[in-house]
């Protein structure tokens, strides 16, 4: 869950956070590049390499959260071990076709820092980093994914496009035709 949204760099020193103010404006989806069923995409740089860019994908749960009933439970450690192997297939998989993982962050406090000149920062802190002393709500506990953005749109934009057209075919020789077999497999994966 990303409590906050804001386009920044990922950093691990600098000065403490300040509690981010709900606004139109820091929470637009314009920051969001992906939302998946347990977690969102949210657009960040790599303090190491200036102008790579990279996305943070953050998964959590509200720490001391309660469970009520053994149903409530079995479905909490289900999710809790997808979440877990999704992070390990995630972090060991290296293919060209597989957004590559730069780095994995486990109970980790998402915050916002809002220096007092440029935009607001996001920081992965520790619970017990001292510059979280004095906060009062910390957040929940985070694992987060720092990933490779690759911006090359939604699959009806690679459609519209033309990226699953049959090789050699063009409008001057009449109708266009997808090639059916990379489209399936796009849609099965």
């Amino acid at each position: 869950v990303v409590e906050h949204v804001g386009r920044a760099p990922l950093e691990h020193e600098g000065m403490g956070p300040t509690p981010p103010a709900p606004s139109a404006a820091t929470e637009g989806p314009a920051d969001v590049v992906g939302d998946g069923g347990d977690s969102s995409g949210i657009l960040g740089q790599q303090q190491a390499w200036a102008r790579a860019q990279a996305g943070a994908q953050a998964a959590g749960a509200a720490a001391g959260d309660q469970v009520h009933s053994t149903a409530a439970a079995a479905e909490h450690m289900r999710q809790a071990k997808r979440e877990a192997l999704e992070v390990a297939v995630m972090t060991t998989l290296s293919h060209p076709n597989v957004v590559q993982v730069f780095a994995q962050f486990s109970e980790v406090v998402v915050v916002e820092r809002r220096p007092s000149v440029g935009p607001p920062q996001t920081r992965l802190c520790a619970p017990d980093d001292p510059a979280l002393e004095g906060v009062v709500a910390l957040g929940p506990l985070n694992s987060v994914l720092c990933l490779e953005y690759c911006d090359c749109g939604s699959l009806a934009d690679a459609v519209r496009r033309g990226d699953f057209r049959l090789p050699g075919r063009g409008p001057e020789e009449g109708a266009v035709w997808p090639s059916l077999v990379p489209l399936y497999t796009s849609l099965l994966e």
